[in-house]
């Protein structure tokens, strides 16, 4: 197709060299079904050039919906994506992923990606709350993960964020704490400040931090991890902070 709009070999070698290798394995993954739908139609590429490019998607997607199979959808989007890298070629296109026929197509095919929930249930942080009131007072050993669960609620920490506080980045001044936390993206390493304030209630972070920080099972030192295995005294990890919250 390249070669039938007047591109060279060289130009053609460069154009695909430009590419990286995911981005040309991905396309190719929708490009092949588009030409499996040529050769079983018999289409020429002279033929191709007088139709519109919008037109022959939708047929391809059609040829492909009525083949079925157990991957017919995932072939459809691939198709839907990826065969526009090819059918742009042709003269006189226009937007073609975006045409009012093709959109029509992709609607009654339901190649929509719905998106889902990552997790299946969610907290109601009342009844966490109230569910701590009714506790006895916790035990050195739940002290940590009653603190933890008390921290989370009321400053919506990510995992990784937890794991990632000491104690010298927990500030107590007062009527506020502030958290020190130090995230890395890439090489680079960032940080940022999350502030609470002391709650006058039954259940307050500030003071719950503050017992836990004076409990003889938590670490000492400025560089040491707030939450830890209390068994193998080492920082808590993403996963375990989830598993322990749940």
């Amino acid at each position: 197709m390249l070669e039938s709009i007047g591109l060279g070999k060289d130009a053609i070698e460069s154009m695909i060299g430009s590419m990286c290798t995911e981005t040309w394995r991905k396309r190719r993954a929708g490009i092949h079904i588009l030409n499996e739908f040529i050769l079983d139609k018999n289409i020429s590429l002279e033929q191709m050039k007088r139709m519109r490019a919008n037109v022959i998607l939708v047929n391809a997607l059609t040829w492909r919906n009525t083949k079925g199979g157990t991957k017919c959808l995932q072939y459809l989007r691939k198709l839907k994506m990826h065969g526009v890298i090819a059918l742009v070629m042709l003269p006189n296109t226009e937007e073609i992923g975006k045409h009012p026929l093709v959109n029509a197509a992709a609607k009654k095919f339901e190649l929509a990606i719905q998106s889902k929930s990552k997790y299946t249930t969610i907290w109601d942080l009342d009844i966490l709350l109230v569910h701590i009131v009714k506790q006895k007072q916790a035990s050195d050993d739940q002290l940590m993960d009653r603190t933890m669960a008390i921290f989370v609620a009321f400053t919506a920490a990510r995992m990784t964020e937890l794991t990632r506080m000491t104690i010298g980045g927990t500030i107590i001044d007062g009527n506020e704490m502030k958290v020190r936390i130090k995230v890395k993206k890439g090489k680079k390493e960032i940080e940022y400040e999350v502030q609470v304030n002391r709650q006058r209630g039954q259940i307050c972070p500030v003071r719950a931090i503050e017992r836990w920080m004076a409990s003889k099972n938590c670490l000492k030192g400025k560089d040491d991890a707030v939450w830890l295995d209390l068994g193998e005294r080492k920082r808590l990890s993403s996963l375990q902070c989830s598993k322990l919250l749940r």
